[in-house]
């Protein structure tokens, strides 16, 4: 876990505080958000998420490397399917599906921190880093297959069907992303 629950509900509090209800023409009403502000959330989610990766590589390496602002902008803003978070959140704040936004927020959260780790454990001089899942029944099955891999730091793990990654959140495919918990450890 990224963040502590307590942590995702304030941001899921806070989307909800940045919601306002529309009434349709057929009468019905429609949930809108203030779309800007809720990519200041998502960002404030992200930019938290990159220093807790760097905070734990360097904790779990013994280093003292700071993040620095354009490799934590590059992770942030990496696009996946042609779009970056906040072209995502926009989409969805627009049409005001709040658990896509909150999708958006754990899924890009993991890739983040997870480049945040790597970047820190590149710069630190690890040698290693291994595969870990949560290691229970949500943990999809090309993760599991995953589990306790060690491989170089520079190389790519690869699951049984066929995508490949540098670390969690950072395949090709949406379906190997969403919602990922897995984190890597450093050797």
């Amino acid at each position: 876990m990224i963040l502590p629950y307590d942590e995702l509900n304030n941001i899921e509090e806070r989307l909800v505080e940045e919601s306002f209800d529309i009434e349709a023409e057929d009468g019905t009403k429609k949930r809108r958000f203030n779309v800007e502000a809720c990519i200041d959330i998502v960002l404030d989610a992200l930019i938290m998420a990159y220093v807790y990766g760097v905070d734990y590589a360097n904790e779990t390496l013994g280093t003292e490397i700071p993040p620095t602002k354009a490799e934590m902008r590059e992770a942030i803003y990496k696009k996946i399917a042609d779009k970056d978070f906040e072209q995502r959140v926009r989409e969805y704040a627009e049409d005001g599906k709040l658990p896509e936004i909150m999708r958006v927020v754990e899924t890009d959260m993991t890739r983040v921190f997870n480049e945040g780790s790597l970047t820190t454990a590149t710069e630190a001089g690890a040698q290693s880093k291994t595969w870990i899942t949560m290691n229970d029944d949500r943990v999809r099955d090309t993760h599991s297959y995953l589990e306790g891999m060690t491989v170089p730091l520079d190389a790519e793990f690869y699951t049984f069907d066929g995508d490949q990654a540098s670390a969690p959140g950072g395949f090709s495919m949406a379906e190997n992303n969403v919602n990922c918990r897995c984190i890597l450890a450093f050797g």
